[in-house]
């Protein structure tokens, strides 16, 4: 038994020797042992398949979507009555929509007089534009339904990604400690997914690009693994979209398919390294050619005042992230085991221009702190599902492994009903409920009716004052 043991002991392939055969993979069957090596590296996927026919419960089975479809509501809720805050970035680009649907081809700034470019003409503003011209609709009534379509397309992008990178039950906790776990005050920032910031900011450009940029990642992942080298068409244009409509994300996106390429791809495969260069360069010269603003000029430009503002990123950041450092060992854990783990790298990179901004006082680069802590949390909701997927998989005392499970559901429900009172202090607490038509009467300083019409509107603002 001992020298049976031992036996099995020496023929199970060390992490070290792994990886060596994952990066020496040059065959065209490269996919499967790419999977069968992440297997034997520790990533514990051998069995997710079946463990996942025999789930538990209903309720572990579907717990992503039941969360999805309670943060769905709660987007509904935080609408209906906490209305939309006249202070957020949501009017910009309600103005901006506006202008596009009025002059969808030469467009004026949307809100002075003035006859210059913005940088909110993007592929999204201008889709929703179109959209306002076929359906006749205010450009905050179209902004607000399709805010809800944004929030769709979000989970089901996250669900895809993770799913295609992590352990098949870490979904429902990516999207969970997205969600929560944040420190004390955290930023209230676009692209920032803490609980107050994520229900202000789901009809945001940004927010749609994150989601195009997961679902970036599992296309990249398809190419890689089974050869869909049609897909970089796809992947070319949603990299293009991303770039124009929020360059900070696609940063994070340029970085995310660096790190899956030399995870998936050795170097004797240097024509997918060509082909990912190739789709970057080409992004890079197509997008320059936008002919809504420069975007040249909005990349090289460090503007002073918008690097000040983004000094906040700096300021406290362990404070408001601190829940999520547990990641950073974890992190540590994935690179020992993989030296190319996609998500040490991303965070390796990410991390690695948020210092440079700090240092060369670029404090744009702050922005990338948000997908920062989206890796830590993943790693922690990865790390989370694995002791889950061990303790449920059998291998242990059936009535420990029977606790366990009614722990984790009685753990689920529990946070959702936290989210359920969250929303409930909506309708308890939140007394004020804004409408755009209180505010329609600033149309008039806008560019996009005539200057003499700015006398009636000018007209008309003197009278509320009066009132």
């Amino acid at each position: 038994m001992i020298l049976h043991s031992a036996t099995a002991a020496a023929a199970a392939p060390s992490p070290k020797s792994a990886r060596r055969k994952r990066w020496a993979a040059t065959t065209p069957a490269h996919a499967a042992a790419a999977r069968n090596i992440r297997s034997a590296a520790g990533s514990e996927q051998e069995n997710w398949v079946t463990i996942l026919e025999k789930e538990p419960s209903f309720f572990l089975k579907y717990r992503y979507w039941i969360l999805s479809l309670i943060v769905f509501i709660l987007a509904f809720l935080h609408l209906l009555f906490g209305g939309i805050d006249p202070r957020s970035d949501f009017w910009e680009h309600t103005a901006v929509i506006r202008e596009l649907a009025t002059h969808p081809f030469y467009p004026n700034h949307p809100q002075f007089l003035l006859n210059v470019q913005h940088p909110f003409f993007s592929p999204f503003s201008l889709g929703i534009a179109w959209i306002v011209i076929i359906t006749g609709l205010p450009s905050a009534t179209v902004l607000t339904i399709f805010s809800f379509i944004n929030l769709a397309f979000f989970l089901f992008c996250l669900k895809l990604f993770t799913d295609s990178l992590l352990n098949k039950r870490a979904s429902f906790y990516v999207l969970l400690f997205i969600l929560l776990l944040w420190g004390y005050r955290p930023w209230l920032w676009s692209s920032f997914f803490n609980l107050d910031s994520f229900f202000c900011t789901f009809s945001y450009p940004s927010f749609f690009c994150i989601s195009l940029t997961f679902l970036s990642f599992y296309i990249y992942t398809r190419i890689l693994l089974y050869n869909k080298m049609s897909y970089y068409i796809l992947l070319l244009l949603i990299s293009i979209f991303i770039l124009i409509t929020h360059p900070f994300t696609a940063i994070f996106l340029y970085i995310g398919l660096i790190s899956l390429l030399l995870y998936y791809c050795n170097l004797s495969q240097y024509i997918k390294y060509l082909l990912l260069i190739s789709l970057i360069m080409s992004s890079f010269i197509i997008s320059f050619a936008w002919p809504y603003f420069p975007l040249y000029r909005l990349i090289s430009s460090n503007s002073s005042e918008f690097s000040y503002l983004s000094y906040e990123l700096y300021r406290y950041f362990p404070i408001r992230i601190f829940p999520a450092l547990a990641g950073v060992p974890l992190i540590v854990l994935r690179l020992r085991k993989n030296y190319f783990d996609p998500l040490g790298l991303m965070f390796i990179g990410l991390s690695s221009l948020y210092l440079y901004g700090f240092i060369s006082e670029n404090y744009n680069y702050g922005r990338q702190i948000s997908y920062i802590v989206i890796i830590l949390q993943m790693c922690i909701a990865d790390w989370v599902a694995a002791i889950e997927t061990r303790y449920l998989s059998g291998g242990y005392n059936k009535l420990l492994t029977r606790y366990f499970n009614l722990g984790i559901i009685a753990f689920s429900i529990m946070i959702i009903g936290t989210l359920v009172m969250h929303g409930y202090s909506y309708i308890i607490h939140w007394k004020r409920n804004y409408s755009y038509h209180n505010f329609v009467f600033l149309s008039g300083y806008t560019s996009s009716v005539r200057l003499e019409n700015c006398m009636d509107a000018s007209g008309k603002f003197r009278q509320k004052l009066r009132r």
